[in-house]
């Protein structure tokens, strides 16, 4: 049941996406992306309402930031980043540190209320996920 309210909202949301925001949500959303929805968000919200994959907002450069998942309902506008360990260990720069450093300060200046990133799928961090989401 919940595996098939994922894949309906996925096909959704690609025919709503154009260019890099769809070829982001094609190549990048897998395992991760689908692990928070199946275990986080479907058991804690009850539905994928008001939540959007690769979410485009344009920075204050002109550029656009994408953002894995955003949660947008008036007055809310949540970002939600799928990290696993991998992009923070062996692929990360100084460079790109100091820019995921900037989006997320200039994403809370534009509005978003809070940014969580999780590091998934240990079952460590399923545990605690589990746990937060029973006291929410």
């Amino acid at each position: 049941m919940i595996l098939g309210i994922y894949e309906t909202w996925l096909e959704k949301q690609r025919k709503n996406l154009t260019s890099e925001a769809l070829r982001r949500l094609n190549e990048g959303h897998a395992h991760n992306e689908k692990l928070l929805v199946h275990d986080l968000w479907l058991p804690s919200v009850g539905n994928l309402d008001f939540l959007h994959a690769e979410y485009e907002i344009i920075n204050y450069r002109d550029g656009v930031f994408y953002l894995d998942f955003a949660y947008i309902r008036p007055s809310y506008m949540m970002n939600w980043e799928v990290d696993d360990f991998s992009s923070h260990t062996t692929q990360v720069t100084r460079r790109s540190f100091e820019y995921e450093r900037e989006r997320q300060n200039q994403l809370m200046l534009d509005g978003c209320k809070f940014i969580v990133s999780l590091l998934t799928p240990s079952k460590r961090s399923r545990d605690a996920a589990s746990n937060l989401s029973s006291k929410c």
